[in-house]
């Protein structure tokens, strides 16, 4: 089978190996806000609430190879903190499930 296509761009080549879809790593909903002091357009400094993370949701599946991409800044590290349990518990709002049960922390 060739690797790439009419237009000389690289494909993806079957080598035969069955891939599993059942099962992997779900999570839904996934929401993390933090209170953050900031200065109002009057200068004064007020507590703000910032979501760091907004109803991310999303599917990895089992026996795939599976990337996060973003620039600078955008919360991959966050995310993965969360999906790893590493946020303070009660601050991360979501499912986290793997293989279909659930790994959310309460």
């Amino acid at each position: 089978m060739d690797s790439t296509d009419s237009r000389g761009r690289d494909m993806v080549i079957d080598i035969g190996k069955p891939v599993n879809m059942t099962g992997g790593l779900e999570f839904s909903g996934l929401t993390y806000t933090v209170i953050k002091k900031m200065k109002d357009i009057n200068g004064a400094w007020v507590n703000q609430e910032v979501d760091l993370l907004h109803e991310i949701t999303g599917y990895a599946p089992k026996g795939c190879v599976t990337a996060v991409m973003g620039p600078s800044g955008a919360g991959k590290s966050t995310f993965l903190d969360g999906l790893a349990g590493r946020i303070a518990s009660g601050s991360l709002v979501g499912r986290v499930a793997l293989d279909g049960a659930d790994v959310s922390r309460a």
